[in-house]
């Protein structure tokens, strides 16, 4: 079931793996402020224990909090995603600093993104996840979203599949960034030419199947199939850039296609209280739609969605990430103090390795709204029972101090207002939400080496 270019895949990994290796010790500069240092040390941990197969991301269940046993990894459906964000913090590493080591450790996990579209036997569709097909990988009763490979060049592996738009973003996000800063000498064209291939299939996969993300037995993906509007603008965009003909010439088909869900339902129903984890989602769509979208129309066009449908939601919380694409991209404007709470954000984030341990939180007023909404729509459940309506998120009316907002998966994606469960100091996270907003804000200019 393997794909053509899957046996150069497997020999770049060896390479990458050397490399990795080689690199780790590297001296550090002495003059490096606390934030940087916090951020080659996430980098190394997702080395050393977050990428275990192909460069790709997991968390990670130890044996106990001292142990370094690993009982099972955890999370492989949402590698995609996760690795994809990785990437694009290497690649403003590298962008930044030109430091050896993060092209190292990004070419790695873009390894993990390419074998995604390789590994699974329909050209163009994205599986969520590739791994060894062994404890503590895989456990046996292999079926539903989960494939054996028996043959080729990935044989021994199995993937996931069932991929929603958030892997697929992810997954756009990461190569998108990759290619523009990561790939910079004649070494890396067999690398840029993978990519440019996978995005193309990519594409051409989407558009003959009327823009869903369709599994390779032909069964529509029940995670959020559609990929309209601005992920589908920014994947043809992002395609249009790395391959030319014949993507730059589809681009106004595509647009016009997209359009209404554009301008009329991006970041529709995304609230405070109900599906906050899609403000991530929207943010790299439309940093991606804005940062490589040439026509000053629609770059005005694009900053200011950027702002009202998405920024507006998050700003004056110190969602990092969120800050710093609004930022660079012109959909906001930073002031001192916006970034004196942003460089504060990423000083309260915790130092690695990020385990499940929740902080304390202090006295808090709880926000009536979505208590309200749920008796509301538990009133309604009792009248017409089986309409199935969601509840809104019960949280805290003001965000939490920064120090006492919950450790979970990616920050940015978790409500400021959350209040916080419990906790497993044995249960480690990669912090990949660390580092993607910390190089995007030293490749800004938002924070320094120093800070």
């Amino acid at each position: 079931m393997g794909r053509r270019l899957a046996p150069r895949a497997l020999a770049f990994s060896s390479v990458c793996a050397l490399t990795v290796a080689i690199l780790a010790a590297a001296p550090r500069d002495a003059a490096a402020g606390p934030l940087l240092e916090k951020a080659l040390a996430y980098s190394q941990n997702f080395q050393d224990v977050h990428s275990p197969a192909y460069g790709c991301s997991v968390e990670v269940q130890f044996a106990s909090p001292t142990s370094s046993t690993v009982v099972a990894y955890h999370d492989e459906g949402d590698s995609s995603i996760w690795t994809g964000n990785y990437v694009a913090a290497e690649s403003y590493r590298y962008a930044v600093t030109h430091d050896p080591e993060a092209k190292a450790f990004g070419l790695r996990a873009v390894n993990c993104l390419l074998a995604l579209e390789e590994v699974t036997g329909k050209p163009g569709f994205v599986a969520r996840w590739i791994g060894p097909a062994e404890p503590p990988f895989y456990f046996g009763g292999c079926e539903g979203d989960c494939h054996l490979v028996t043959d080729g060049p990935y044989a021994g592996t199995f993937w996931l599949g069932n991929t929603s738009s958030d892997q697929y973003l992810g997954w756009w996000y990461g190569l998108s960034h990759a290619y523009e800063y990561l790939l910079d000498s004649m070494d890396d064209e067999p690398t840029r030419q993978r990519i440019r291939g996978a995005m193309s299939r990519v594409v051409d996969t989407l558009l003959a199947d009327d823009y869903l993300i369709i599994d390779p037995d032909g069964t529509v993906s029940t995670a959020g199939p559609n990929q309209r509007g601005h992920k589908m603008m920014a994947y043809i965009d992002v395609t249009a850039r790395a391959v030319g003909e014949p993507y730059t010439s589809m681009a106004a088909q595509i647009y016009s296609e997209n359009l209404f869900d554009y301008l009329f339902l991006t970041a529709y129903p995304i609230t405070r209280w109900f599906q906050y984890y899609a403000f991530h989602l929207g943010h790299m769509a439309q940093h991606m739609v804005t940062k490589w979208e040439l026509n000053p129309f629609w770059d005005g066009v694009n900053k200011q969605i950027l702002h009202d449908r998405l920024y507006v939601a998050v700003q004056d919380t110190q969602q990092v990430m969120f800050d710093y694409i609004a930022f660079g991209m012109g959909g906001a404007t930073p002031t001192p103090e916006l970034l004196d709470g942003d460089r504060a954000a990423l000083a309260a984030f915790p130092d690695p390795p990020k385990r499940r341990i929740n902080p304390a939180q202090g006295p808090f007023e709880w926000d009536p709204f979505p208590a309200a909404m749920n008796d509301l729509v538990d009133f309604v459940e009792s009248i017409i029972p089986g309409l199935g309506l969601p509840h809104f998120n019960e949280q805290a009316l003001e965000p939490f101090p920064l120090d006492e907002r919950c450790v979970t998966g990616f920050r940015w994606q978790t409500p400021p207002y959350e209040v916080c469960g419990g906790s497993d100091p044995a249960f480690e996270y990669p912090g990949m939400d660390y580092l993607v907003a910390y190089w995007l804000g030293r490749y800004h200019g938002f924070v320094s080496e120093s800070d």
